[in-house]
């Protein structure tokens, strides 16, 4: 979600550093090229973070084509940091080998990005991981596919009116779309993850909730040591502070007490106290008078 987040904020930023790019027919990968150009790349390598973040988080909870689809998008921007584009009025036999790879890692992302999200979407149908967004799963990936569909329609559209590269090419504001509706999905499904995430019990929650469970159907076991009710106490102390017992409700001591648990390191077998872990009786006055 970060890495998301970061690469839409550097791309706003790109638009006021460079004026002279016509955000109309200039793509954002032409962003690479010129000064500030590093920015671009860092944007492009947020992006990249970001889906593998996405990959580890989804692992075993999506199919394993889901999960290597997202891969594959993941290296797309990756691929693009490193290679910078040719600028979009050059013709193709004058492309760079590098703009030819830019080109190849940009097609992984733009072509695979809506065939991972509906993939991903699908498997995610009744997952608990992401329960805030169960009911908008198919929405989100109808609306990878316009963006996607929206860009492609206007590079063919356009293409066909002025097959030479120039500013006639308007796919400009359609291929800032559909990467808005990318990012939207990434950033609205990791945000649903991280709450789903955040509502969860913590492990030591679990725990401390199984044992008082444990505890309140045992019932309490004397513990002559603390001179208290040992599971009362135990289950007391981890109780939420609305549920604790005033301690003036606690029964006395030795009333009623079950008989112990195999191996309870503070009973014998045959569940007598031993002398060792008696508690400590008081004195009458009649046996300090009978010593004296």
């Amino acid at each position: 979600m970060i890495g998301a987040a970061s690469f839409a904020a550097v791309l706003i930023l790109l638009h006021f550093l460079k004026p002279e790019f016509d955000p109309s027919w200039r793509v954002i990968s032409e962003y690479e090229n010129g000064r500030w150009g590093w920015l671009m790349r860092l944007a492009f390598v947020c992006l990249s973070v970001s889906c593998f973040t996405l990959v580890v988080v989804l692992w075993q909870q999506v199919s394993i084509i889901g999960e290597m689809l997202l891969v594959i998008v993941a290296i797309g921007p990756l691929g693009a940091a490193f290679f910078a584009p040719d600028a979009i009025t050059t013709p193709r036999h004058s492309a760079t080998p590098a703009g030819r790879s830019h080109s190849l890692f940009g097609a992984c992302f733009v072509v695979g990005f809506p065939i991972a999200a509906t993939v991903i979407g699908w498997d995610l149908v009744g997952n608990q991981l992401v329960a805030p967004i169960q009911h908008y799963l198919s929405s989100m990936s109808l609306v990878v596919w316009l963006g996607f569909i929206t860009f492609m329609g206007s590079l063919y559209f356009f293409g066909r009116i002025t097959p030479q590269p120039g500013p006639h090419l308007l796919i400009g504001w359609s291929n800032r779309f559909m990467v808005l509706t990318y990012l939207a999905w990434l950033i609205i499904l990791a945000s649903a993850i991280v709450g789903s995430r955040a509502g969860r019990p913590s492990s030591s929650q679990l725990l401390r909730d199984k044992y008082r469970w444990e505890r309140s159907a045992l019932g309490p076991t004397s513990d002559v040591r603390s001179g208290h009710y040992w599971g009362a106490g135990r289950a007391r102390a981890f109780a939420r502070p609305s549920e604790r017992q005033p301690l003036a409700s606690r029964p006395a001591f030795g009333a009623n007490r079950p008989r112990p648990l195999q191996g309870d390191r503070r009973h014998n077998d045959r569940g007598i106290v031993p002398r060792a872990f008696e508690a400590p009786r008081r004195k009458s006055a009649e046996t300090i008078a009978t010593r004296r």
